[in-house]
């Protein structure tokens, strides 16, 4: 398959087509109320079969994130643009199945690791 570039509210593949969908880092970079947007897309092109890997920012030890959150709400390309989501509990709200949820460090910084399942085709209210 070729790589592409796309918008992830219009991802240019059919309806049911994709079996896993990677998202590393992205969704903290969007809008809160864009992001059920985007995993209505991600929805979309699953298969109903398929998984959804999500790895984003997590909240970090207390002062640190304080510090982060203090950067990033009065500029946040000083820390890309990132902040942490509980993505996991979005996901599940928005109506995936998670499958797997687990922190990960590196070097001491937190990441949540989500796998997730199309539990139905439209999203819940």
């Amino acid at each position: 398959h070729d790589l592409c570039c796309a918008d992830a509210c219009r991802l240019p593949f059919a309806e049911a087509t994709v079996d896993v969908l990677f998202n590393f880092y992205m969704l903290d970079l969007f809008p809160e109320s864009e992001i059920p947007v985007v995993t209505e897309e991600f929805r979309r092109v699953l298969k109903p079969s398929g998984r959804l890997i999500v790895l984003n920012m997590a909240a970090q030890a207390r002062i640190f994130n304080a510090i982060w959150m203090w950067i990033y709400g009065r500029v946040p390309l000083m820390v890309g643009g990132c902040r942490p989501l509980p993505v996991g509990i979005m996901l599940a709200a928005d109506g995936w199945r998670i499958e797997s949820q687990e922190q990960i460090s590196q070097w001491g910084f937190r990441s949540d690791l989500i796998v997730a399942r199309v539990q139905s085709r439209t999203r819940r209210p």
